[in-house]
């Protein structure tokens, strides 16, 4: 149930991000807020995947806090740029 609930969160912040983006444009200031706010979601649920999913040997799940963490650190950027 909770790989359910992660990828539907995951699902939930990409498709809030692109359709702010898509509606509002990437200067407006709450689309830079949406950026920010999605950025510091992905790095708490990366922290809370390496913490939890580290005893595991299913390397897709080893992976996703790298992923996530850079994807929180292209949010950061864009909503600087």
């Amino acid at each position: 149930m909770e790989w359910i609930a992660e990828g539907l969160t995951l699902c939930f912040v990409g498709s809030l991000v692109l359709l702010i983006t898509a509606l509002d444009g990437s200067q407006d200031p709450v689309s830079r807020h949406v950026y920010r706010i999605s950025a510091v979601m992905l790095i708490i649920m990366a922290g809370l995947t390496l913490l939890t999913g580290a005893r595991t040997s299913i390397v897709p799940i080893k992976v996703c806090p790298i992923v996530k963490t850079t994807v929180a650190a292209l949010f950061l950027v864009g909503s600087v740029l």
